[in-house]
């Protein structure tokens, strides 16, 4: 990156690295708690039915959309600082966000699976009508994790070679 291009734009990415961090704790710390919260409240049940077990299939989507997405808004904010930064070294997160990546991709296919199998989406359609609209909205998801996943693997090891020629 070019000093001149860093010197015009250090205080928006400073700003933008800020909020995404603090928005990635944000959705972090909301995705626990509400995690927490939902166990909580299932497990005071004194005689649960199956309609209050059938609950927790609602836990997938707690982490789906609040915890995963806030470790990736914090590896984001440590990648940013890490290209711009040259004191900044890689912390855990971004050593790991390829392997992180992986895992949500996992994590998504086993939520959709246990939502198909005893959940159903609830669209009205008949399941050999709806499995094929899943696997159309999951697959591309797949690739789109697992090819960030493997393009941050390849990317980094050259990040880290052209913070050591300057």
């Amino acid at each position: 990156m070019s000093t001149r291009y860093l010197g015009k734009n250090k205080e928006s990415v400073n700003v933008y690295c800020t909020v995404l961090r603090v928005a990635g704790w944000a959705l972090l710390a909301s995705g626990v708690l509400s995690c927490v919260r939902h166990i909580i409240g299932i497990a005071s049940i004194p005689a649960p039915t199956s309609h209050d077990l059938a609950r927790y299939i609602l836990l997938p989507q707690f982490v789906k959309y609040s915890v995963f997405p806030g470790i990736l808004s914090l590896g984001v904010a440590q990648l940013i600082r890490y290209i711009f930064d040259r004191e900044y070294q890689a912390r855990w997160i971004l050593r790991n966000t390829d392997k992180i990546l992986y895992a949500y991709a996992i994590f998504i296919l086993a939520a959709w699976v246990l939502r198909y199998l005893y959940g159903r989406t609830g669209s009205g359609l008949p399941p050999w009508w709806e499995l094929p609209l899943l696997i159309l909205m999951l697959i591309p998801s797949l690739i789109i994790l697992i090819g960030l996943g493997r393009l941050l693997r390849l990317v980094m090891p050259i990040i880290e070679e052209s913070r050591t020629l300057v």
